[in-house]
């Protein structure tokens, strides 16, 4: 599974209310040991509570993406 589409799944789970403990053990249960890390769940989950929208991953949060300094 792609990291995008892992993401998407941890935002799903998340917007649901899950907390990243809870989302990690569905993780588990549906992909095994392919799954995410918890420490992925964590961060994503964080990242999801402070409002980011997005799922890429290559982007700054909060950052322009044409910034002229």
């Amino acid at each position: 599974m792609e990291k995008l589409e892992y993401r998407a799944v941890i935002k799903y789970l998340f917007l649901k209310g899950n907390t990243p403990t809870q989302i990690k053990e569905e993780l588990d249960a549906v992909y095994g040991n392919s799954a995410a890390s918890f420490t992925t769940v964590k961060f994503w989950a964080a990242e999801f509570k402070r409002g980011r929208t997005s799922l890429g991953g290559d982007e700054t949060f909060g950052t322009p993406k044409n910034c002229n300094q």
